[in-house]
This record gives structure tokens, sequence and C-alpha cells, in this order.
């Protein structure tokens, strides 16, 4: 079983973000969404349980967080087009508590990238269609500010095809929230 952390969009720029991986590179295994950590791999060890305790624990002390996004971007030659999202420091402090979560329960050996928060545009291209991709997608203006009030936790079997919810985790449930 794999699992992974991320945040889902509201439902106008959802569906701005799967018209344009629908048309570049087909269906994708998850809902549009910004990822929070990477997916990782179960050990046979793996106690759900307190890993699902210790995520609601640690998203209980983190407020609501703005989201912003903005250009976009390619990794990889073009390979991947994404809109850049603003690294702030709410949004660093986040995945760096969910990060140790993760970190304790399902260690990652191969991890070698940093945070780079994105939405991904289309992923998996060649470097043809890459170019083709970028030039009708690298002056798109998508900028806005979202609040994101819960991640979820997705989980996936090896034979599986999508990528499942198996919890939205409400953020600030354990703090005065300031509304």
């Amino acid at each position: 079983m794999r699992y992974y952390l991320n945040i889902a969009l509201p439902p106008e720029l959802s569906d701005q973000v799967a018209a344009i991986e629908r048309h570049w590179q087909g269906s994708s295994k998850s809902s549009p969404h910004l990822t929070i950590i990477r997916p990782r791999v179960a050990r046979n060890d793996f106690m759900s349980t307190r890993f699902m305790e210790e995520l609601r624990r640690i998203a209980e002390q983190i407020q609501p967080l703005a989201i912003r996004h903005g250009t976009v971007k390619h990794f990889n030659h073009q390979q991947t087009i994404y809109l850049n999202v603003r690294k702030t420091i709410e949004l660093s402090d986040c995945r760096r508590r969910f990060k140790k979560v993760f970190d304790q329960f399902l260690p990652d050996d191969q991890s070698i990238y940093g945070f780079r928060p994105h939405i991904t545009l289309a992923n998996h291209l060649t470097s043809g269609t890459g170019r083709e991709a970028w030039i009708e997608l690298g002056h798109l203006q998508l900028s806005g500010v979202f609040t994101c009030n819960c991640v979820n936790l997705l989980a996936m079997e090896p034979t599986d095809p999508k990528w499942q919810i198996v919890a939205k985790i409400p953020l600030g449930e354990g703090t005065d929230r300031v509304d």
C-alpha cells in the first residue's frame, strides 16, 4: 500500500486543471491537487491507527492556510508543466509538521527532492508534446488564492488504477480560530 497527503483544489480551479490534464495527458490517477507529502510505501508492520491519530493531532495544531497560486512553469525540459504555488511560511510549516509524521511511520529512503509546491497541469509529456503544451499553456493566467481547511490522505494498492481518499483531515480544530 502507498500513501500520500494532498490539498484538494476548489471546484473551479480543479475543473480548469482537470480539463488541461485530460487534453495533454489523458486520465490521471488522482483529482487535481497540491501534494504535501509525495507517495510512500508502507512496510508490513505499518500501524495505520496510530498514523491516523498522529496526523489528526498535528492537523489540529495547524490553522487553515491561504494557498497562493500563480504563474505556469515547467520541470524536466517541459515534460511536466505546472502551476506554481507560493512557498509561504505557513505552507512550509504545514508540510514540515506532516513530514515528521510520515517520516516516523513511512520512512522514505529515496527522497532527494526538496519541497517545491505546485499544481501539475500536464505530466509525463514527450519532448515534442511538452514543447507544444508549453507554447499553449506557458502564457495562462491562473493566479489566485484559496483557503485550505483540510488535507487529504490518499492510498493506493499496487493493483489499483487510481488513488482513493482514505481520510479528509480538518485543520485547526484544536486551536482558537479567528474568523
